[in-house]
């Protein structure tokens, strides 16, 4: 059933038998859902096994429409049985309409954003991470839903968090998503005929040519990858150029605008990663302060990234070229089916979605939290050591500082 929640009472006038006006009722959905799915490794990680893992709910959500927050008191964590990969857990998540406290007058609209975590180590060395974005609609949290079916794939990941801006691996990120962005457009707007044109940001030059393209150990999570297939959806075609669909008439009002839209998007996204990672770098990393809440605040900041989305032709909406049947412009799920309806898009909502979903990105480029008690020294988060567990007393205390 639906939680109303309200701070108002009735106020008793001075020197006056008489009640104030009835105020506006305060409007919120909150009840705490449960997510079910499984946790798999489509590539086996040495050293880590499904009951190593750890199943959860991110305490930060986006919203589609209005304000969407969880309460990190509520969230339960699951450990996926050994056998199956199976998980439950849970979060009480809120969507409001209007200040913090639910004053509103109206009922809340939208969607939450919501993603699912999944991580674990070997205790020395190797870690893995998986996430998974999802949407809960009004409905499902005013029934407290059961979200089956969250399946979560769970890869190897960067165990110490750290991509110095002058590394090899941060130039290669950016030049590769670049490049590849721009090798997309060509595509669309000129079909195989651009693919020689394509440039895909190795660091090979006129005097080594042998250079490798991706650093050794910078992206073994295709990261950077992910990203451009997320902003571009069935237009991501530089992976295979030769075989790309260009759009039947460039000159066409209406195409050239779903054209340069994805442009917009695509740019919009790959700045969004290179920012955020660079600010989470400098500011939570080198400063060993790294936590997700210095994260969420880097976020905030390289938000601005996704401004372009708001400005002309993506105003337009979504169109579907009529010769070649390619949606101009189109991202993947669940941003798609969230955030674009009956050629419309919602670019507020495209702009948290794309965000939420791209945050994992950026922390599986940068590396990952530490988390003292997993065996795994992390400087970035302030540890001083990480004897693989909580206790005090054993020369490494509870929160990772030596003890005499």
């Amino acid at each position: 059933m639906r939680r109303r929640h309200s701070n108002c009472i009735p106020i008793l006038l001075s020197g006056l038998l008489a009640l104030a006006p009835t105020p506006v009722l305060a409007l919120c959905d909150v009840n705490v859902v449960t997510f079910e799915g499984t946790a798999s490794f489509p590539v086996p990680i040495a050293g880590i096994d499904l009951d190593d893992l750890a199943v959860t709910v991110r305490a930060s959500a986006q919203s589609t429409g209005d304000q969407c927050s969880i309460d990190p008191g509520s969230i339960t964590v699951d450990v996926p049985d050994g056998i199956t990969g199976a998980f439950s857990v849970s979060a009480e998540l809120t969507l409001r309409q209007g200040s913090p406290n639910c004053m509103g007058g109206q009922d809340p609209d939208g969607s939450c954003i919501v993603t699912l975590e999944v991580s674990g180590t070997d205790g020395s060395s190797a870690t893995a991470r998986g996430t998974r974005t999802l949407l809960v609609s009004e409905a499902q949290i005013e029934a407290a839903a059961t979200i089956g079916g969250q399946d979560v794939e769970v890869r190897a990941s960067k165990a110490i968090a750290g991509l110095p801006l002058s590394s090899e691996c941060f130039k290669w990120a950016k030049r590769h998503l670049r490049k590849r962005a721009v090798c997309n457009f060509k595509l669309l707007k000129l079909g195989p005929t651009a693919a020689a044109k394509c440039k895909d940001g190795c660091a090979a030059s006129s005097t080594n040519q042998t250079a490798p393209c991706e650093p050794v150990g910078c992206d073994d999570g295709d990261f950077v990858q992910a990203v451009l297939a997320m902003s571009h959806g069935s237009n991501d075609q530089q992976v295979d150029a030769m075989s790309a669909t260009g759009v039947s008439d460039f000159t066409d009002p209406a195409i050239k605008n779903g054209v340069i839209c994805q442009k917009k998007i695509g740019k919009s996204a790959i700045n969004y990663l290179a920012l955020r990672s660079k600010l989470v770098q400098k500011l939570c990393v080198e400063t060993s302060s790294d936590s997700a809440a210095c994260r969420e605040t880097q976020g905030d900041d390289a938000a601005v990234k996704f401004n372009p989305i708001d400005s002309a032709p993506c105003v337009a909406g979504q169109t579907v070229d009529g010769g070649t049947g390619k949606i101009l412009p189109d991202v993947l799920d669940p941003c798609s089916t969230a955030c674009i309806a009956g050629g419309a898009i919602d670019r507020k909502c495209l702009k948290n979605c794309l965000r939420q979903v791209i945050d994992d990105y950026s922390d599986g480029l940068v590396g990952e939290i530490g988390v003292c008690g997993n065996g795994i020294l992390q400087p970035s988060a302030g540890e001083f050591c990480d004897d693989g567990n909580l206790g005090s007393g054993d020369g490494c205390s509870s929160t990772c500082t030596i003890e005499p």
